[in-house]
């Protein structure tokens, strides 16, 4: 790279304070051995509110100067569209700084760690993920030069970033080595560096990198999208209880369904299943020579992906004639051969109790009307409400009737900033939400995931609190609580007093207490048959909130 392309790449670090408020904790998204992450919006040259991210890299921390300008390298020049862009960096003094494109949804690890988020993954959207993934790697395998390759040597999946679409973005370049394209087993001596649980173990005893360390790895990342969790535990010394040891032993024992994530089991194509454990397999092989390449991993991750859709097409046309649902029928008329032209087609769906019938058009293509059975059917929530008092220090309580086999829901409650970004709120995982200063001029919103017996999930719930409307107090006690909580005399916090909890705002001086008492609110589990006479409301309710009526579900 000559001093021309580094000018231009170069960014003040008086615009990136600014970007980042002076790296305000408000901002704070991530860290990790590289130092600290932070969102900002950047004005700089022909960008105008760019959404970026800006690694700050901690100079004590394990990449130093040498990973800092080696990112630089390899993110300048070789791009690639599942590969994170580089806006620019600064170099000022002590500061090391690396701004990206912003990934608004985050990286992989966050959802395989976290049960929640992890149901927002479908099989058909990791399948895209990993598709994405191993293109990145394909190009830096085989397409960047005629004479040299990219060896990432760090592939993990908290280094597979997720943009709006769930784009897979390859990042973190930092230990990235540059090897001869034109042998067969090029390779680089090396320092042993990597992330325990994803290194090849060839690397780990003989200290050769190759372009096969780096497939190993990624058949780690394959297992984890497949089990839905991170490839080792750190509490565990023992290998064997290592994600990349399991997946093998459970693969070669014929009993890898005992370990797939429970959330996308019973939705693979037995087919698409196979094609994808055994691609996986072949890249944990032990030795090299038996993994397979990068382009051969890429073309079957495209297979397995036509082959799910396939059979899900075919499933529609074959199986799907009675739609029972839990307050009538819906029948689909089948409209000809499998062979027809979708284009012009629709699909019938009449309702026998109320003689009423929709008709669909398809020019969506057949993925459309499948996408559409599977919320028909699929396991829900009906006449959900939030209720309480959307006031620092009051409680926020969802309710919602369970339906179509509904039997537990996953909650999150989030809160959406005035700059259009949301922040799910750490812990807060219940029906149940105490009201907190730090929501003031903010809108609450519930995130829920109804769930059945068979771990099917539903379409998700998002409903706002206090009718769409900003949380909001007085404007006495506003200006008390912000001039106190900027001065460190004030604190949120939940009391047991007299049997009760009790949501308080705590002054170290004279001020406002705040005290809520809510001793007649009770959880209630919902109650849900196929042969359903009466139900309960899903989440809590409270006594004085009218209870649901009784209704026959036959």
């Amino acid at each position: 790279m000559d001093q021309m392309e580094l000018y231009f790449l170069k960014i003040p670090l008086q615009v990136i304070k600014n970007c980042t408020q002076n790296f305000n904790e408000t901002n704070f998204i991530g860290k990790g051995g590289y130092g600290r992450v932070y969102k900002g919006f950047l004005y700089w040259r022909n960008y105008q509110s760019l959404p970026v991210a800006v690694k700050q890299l901690d100079a004590t921390g394990f990449q130093g100067s040498k990973e800092f300008y080696t990112e630089i390298l390899m993110l300048s020049q070789y791009r690639h569209k599942n590969i994170v862009t580089l806006i620019g960096f600064c170099d000022d003094g002590n500061e090391m700084i690396l701004v990206y494109e912003y990934a608004s949804n985050g990286s992989l690890d966050t959802y395989l760690s976290d049960p929640y988020k992890l149901g927002l993954l479908s099989w058909e959207k990791r399948l895209h993920i990993c598709s994405g993934a191993a293109s990145a790697l394909d190009y830096l395998h085989n397409h960047v030069s005629t004479v040299h390759r990219i060896i990432h040597r760090n592939i993990k999946s908290a280094n597979i970033l997720l943009d709006n679409n769930w784009n897979a973005k390859l990042a973190d370049f930092g230990l990235s080595r540059i090897c001869q394209a034109n042998q067969q087993n090029s390779g680089v001596i090396t320092n042993l560096v990597g992330t325990r649980g994803y290194c090849d173990p060839q690397y780990e005893k003989t200290g050769i990198l190759t372009k096969e360390s780096d497939i190993y790895s990624f058949g780690v990342v394959l297992f984890e999208v497949l089990c839905g969790r991170l490839a080792c535990a750190f509490q565990y010394n023992d290998e064997r209880r290592f994600l990349h040891h399991i997946a093998r032993t459970c693969y070669q024992n014929g009993t890898l369904g005992t370990i797939i994530d429970y959330r996308i089991r019973e939705h693979i194509v037995p087919e698409s299943l196979n094609l994808f454990s055994a691609i996986a397999y072949q890249c944990l092989h032990k030795t090299r020579e038996q993994r397979p390449a990068i382009a051969e991993v890429a073309l079957t991750l495209e297979n397995v992906t036509r082959v799910q859709v396939r059979e899900q097409d075919k499933f529609l046309y074959t199986y799907i004639h009675d739609l029972e649902m839990q307050f009538f029928s819906l029948h689909l008329l089948v409209w000809g051969p499998y062979h027809q032209d979708l284009q012009s087609s629709t699909i019938t769906i009449t309702n026998d109790t109320a003689s009423t019938t929709t008709d669909l058009n398809l020019n969506m293509g057949l993925q459309t009307v499948l996408e559409f059975w599977v919320i028909l059917n699929s396991p829900g929530i009906e006449d959900f409400q939030i209720f309480g008092d959307a006031k620092p220090g009051g409680k926020l309580f969802f309710r919602g009737l369970p339906v179509r086999g509904t039997s537990s829901s996953m909650f999150q409650w989030v809160r959406h900033h005035q700059d259009y970004t949301m922040e799910y709120i750490e812990g807060a995982m219940d029906p149940e939400y105490v009201v907190t200063a730090d929501d003031v001029d903010k809108l609450i919103a519930v995130e829920v995931i109804p769930m059945d017996d068979q771990g099917r999930q539903g379409e998700i719930v998002r409903l706002f609190a206090n009718q769409q409307n900003k949380i909001t107090c007085d404007p006495e006690m506003q200006q008390e609580i912000d001039i106190s909580m900027s001065a460190g005399q004030a604190s949120f916090c939940v009391l047991l007093m007299d049997e009760n909890w009790v949501q308080t705002i705590s002054f170290g001086r004279s001020g406002y207490l705040i005290k809520n008492y809510h001793a007649q609110s009770i959880f209630m589990q919902e109650n849900y048959s196929n042969g359903l006479s009466n139900a309960g409301y899903f989440g809590v309710h409270d006594e004085n909130v009218p209870k649901p009526d009784m209704y026959d579900a036959a």
